[in-house]
């Protein structure tokens, strides 16, 4: 998104340059009498620079003064979903790095129209300023030079806004491996004198879990210390197999992850083969162990899961637990929805209970105070003092995709000024260079040219600049896209819709630029322009 803001920028400079550039043909003259009056050329540069320090100026209150207001108007939308999206200020550093902006704007509007008044002798301008001449060719190849720079800026932002909506769409899509519709979750916490041990802390946790279960509307209860997609501590272990060699240079890892009897009912994770934990998977009774989808694949093809033993341990492997596996599980999206599944398995509470869980609870219907408040009470016969923030898992879920759905808007819109501004150069460019070839359009219908042939001869010079643009812009584009999209979720920079649609999009729009101009190239009156000539 900052690379974005940069080349919007840049696009927006670009454009403003080639108005300088027009409007400095138009003060030819002027420029060539100063010069003459005994003005040096570093002066008049100086003069160039320094209006465009006056114009970049402007832009920069402008645009603080709606950043200000945009940034308002994100933080009532998106501060809920976005974490620490609210202590967003416009400070000291912010105005710093406005004025850093403002600085480089203006050189940058500034340095092509002063460049080119550096290139250019007294002579030069003064023939420039001529009516009757064909001048402004050297500034109707920097417009030419700039506009297409436009087109290609374009097409790069557009087809970031493609990513970034291909990105989002994939991860809307994308199968999170459990249910979060009609499902809440708080956390509760086990510590203090009433938990001193871990068979105190189970029969706290599951007298907790068998209350919710009885209460009106309520289909099932479970706890977790690794609830997905909330960050969480987890476990990383070694892994062997039994009956596998010992090689600790090459040792299988493993997430490991804590849930109660009836986890994966609660939050509609499939079981694909074995059994659930019960109350019987008792600290007296061997360990027992159920794997994801992904640690079966891995691990044990080939194999039955089943009939699979396993010790696990960090910084190295502990023989003095050895896991039995009874069932295997679908794999579950836990770190986030873009992160591929992991190796896991899981241990149940009644073998090793931890002291913060997060309780999710399965509802027969859509949330509702009543049985908020019931959860709620309940909870409280845990602990009177205990602080229940009740969730809903479909928010979480949702809040995974914030940060993805605002940078997808608001490339959305950085792709749709990117296309205003190329067509506004363009047309531009085109306009101006219908200006500078009047006298040349009057012969030509003079001598019997058609309207028709001039709106053509027009055309051509925008068809021109958007195909040589665009191909710029596809090039650039598949560059930037191969660092881009290895941040973004199964995007591939090469990937021919988005980059067709792009050019497609930049390229159309600037054809349509140039209709206006070419049609009032066409319509000229020979007469009249030749006369005044």
């Amino acid at each position: 998104m900052l690379s974005a803001t940069g080349v919007l920028l840049v696009l927006a400079c670009v454009n403003v340059t080639n108005l300088l550039l027009a409007r400095g043909a138009a003060r030819a003259r002027e420029m060539a009498v100063r010069v003459a009056l005994g003005a040096s050329q570093t002066r008049i540069v100086r003069q160039l620079l320094t209006e465009s320090l006056l114009l970049a100026s402007a832009g920069a209150v402008a645009g603080v003064f709606a950043a200000y207001v945009f940034v308002q108007l994100l933080l009532a939308i998106g501060a809920s979903q976005l974490p620490r999206l609210d202590t967003v200020r416009f400070n000291g550093p912010v105005l710093l790095f406005a004025l850093a902006a403002l600085v480089v704007s203006g050189v940058l509007v500034g340095f092509a129209p002063a460049l080119r008044l550096a290139a250019t002798d007294v002579r030069s301008l003064m023939n420039e300023s001529g009516r009757s001449s064909s001048g402004g060719r050297g500034t109707g190849r920097w417009l030419v030079t700039m506009t297409i720079a436009e087109v290609a800026l374009a097409v790069t932002l557009v087809a970031g806004a493609g990513w970034l909506v291909r990105s989002f769409d994939n991860l809307r899509r994308t199968d999170s491996g459990f249910a979060a519709d009609r499902r809440l979750v708080f956390d509760v916490s086990l510590l203090g004198p009433g938990f001193r041990d871990n068979d105190a802390a189970h029969a706290a946790l599951s007298g907790l879990l068998d209350r919710l279960r009885g209460v009106n509307g309520v289909v099932a209860a479970a706890s977790t210390f690794n609830f997905p997609l909330r960050a969480g501590p987890e476990n990383s272990l070694f892994v062997h197999l039994q009956g596998e060699p010992m090689d600790d240079a090459h040792n299988l890892n493993s997430r490991q992850r804590s849930v109660s009897p009836g986890f994966f009912a609660a939050m509609g994770i499939k079981l694909l083969a074995g059994r659930d934990f019960n109350d019987h998977d008792r600290p007296a009774s061997p360990a027992v162990a159920i794997v994801n989808r992904t640690f079966a694949r891995r691990y044990l093809s080939g194999r039955d899961p089943l009939t699979t033993h396993f010790t696990a341990g960090y910084p190295a492997i502990d023989p003095r637990t050895e896991w039995t596996i009874i069932g295997v599980v679908d794999d579950v999206r836990q770190r986030s929805l873009s992160a591929a599944p992991e190796p896991a398995y899981y241990t149940t509470h009644g073998q090793g209970t931890p002291r913060r869980q997060a309780v999710v609870v399965h509802t027969s219907a859509d949330d509702s105070p009543a049985i908020r408040s019931a959860i709620r009470d309940e909870a409280h016969k845990l602990d009177p003092q205990m602080a229940v923030d009740i969730e809903r898992v479909s928010d979480i879920v949702g809040s995974t995709l914030s940060r993805q759905q605002l940078g997808m808007t608001l490339m959305l819109w950085f792709g749709a000024a990117a296309v205003a501004l190329a067509a506004v150069g363009i047309y531009g460019v085109i306009a101006f260079g219908a200006a500078q070839r009047r006298g040349e359009v009057a012969i030509r219908l003079a001598l019997g040219a058609t309207p028709g042939k001039v709106f053509r001869l027009m055309l051509r010079q925008g068809r021109t600049m958007a195909i040589v643009g665009a191909t710029i812009g596809l090039v650039v584009a598949y560059v930037s896209g191969r660092i881009v999209t290895a941040s973004l979720y199964e995007v591939r920079a090469s990937d021919p819709i988005i980059l067709g649609a792009a050019t497609v999009v930049v390229a159309g729009i600037a054809l349509v630029a140039t209709v206006i101009p070419a049609y009032r190239a066409a319509r000229l009156d020979p007469a009249r322009v030749l006369w005044s000539e």
